[in-house]
């Protein structure tokens, strides 16, 4: 949490510190899972260095997933010089999503 206060404060986004938060919840949990498979990926996720291969490993696999660009795109079809007389109409409109 000190890591992620100080990267805020410094102007930087605190990605990284954010995943390695993330690592260490999945290796509590797995710590509180029976098991000596489970007892030893937990161990692994709390070390700094197997913490930051499992982000780059994780990252390395997901990155075509995560920066992916999806085209989406909404159209509002209504005349302008109409007035609203109530908050609470519906607007109708198309939504579709090029995959």
């Amino acid at each position: 949490m000190a890591k992620a206060q100080q990267s805020m404060s410094e102007g930087r986004t605190p990605a990284m510190e954010m995943m390695e938060g993330v690592v260490i919840l999945v290796s509590g949990i797995l710590l509180l899972t029976p098991g000596f498979l489970t007892d030893a990926l937990g161990l692994l996720g709390l070390m700094p260095w197997s913490r930051s291969y499992f982000i780059n490993h994780f990252l390395e696999k997901n990155a075509e997933r995560v920066f992916k660009q999806r085209n989406s795109v909404f159209i509002n079809r209504t005349n302008s010089s109409e007035k609203k007389s109530n908050k609470d109409d519906a607007i109708e409109g198309e939504f579709w999503e090029d995959k």
